[in-house]
């Protein structure tokens, strides 16, 4: 059976990996984040969910899938 990996668990790692990065370790998390170009997990999710979102509905992606209407909408406002 698989474990469920909750969030907390996710960034639990990311948090020890950037604290084992030598130059870092003084600095708070949010700043360790910063300098080092990562953002934390939940707004990766949300940046990637939203970069799919967009391609599915410009036509760059499709599914394939007998319930979901893949056509791309025409009345998008950019």
């Amino acid at each position: 059976m698989r474990k469920n990996i909750t969030i907390l668990q996710i960034e639990k790692v990311q948090r020890r990996t950037l604290r084992s990065i030598n130059g870092l370790r003084h600095l708070g998390y949010d700043e360790r984040l910063h300098r080092a170009g990562f953002s934390d997990l939940v707004t990766r999710r949300t940046r990637g969910d939203l970069i799919q979102q967009f391609k599915l509905s410009h036509g760059a992606e499709q599914i394939n899938w007998p319930f979901f209407d893949n056509t791309p909408s025409k009345n998008l406002k950019y």
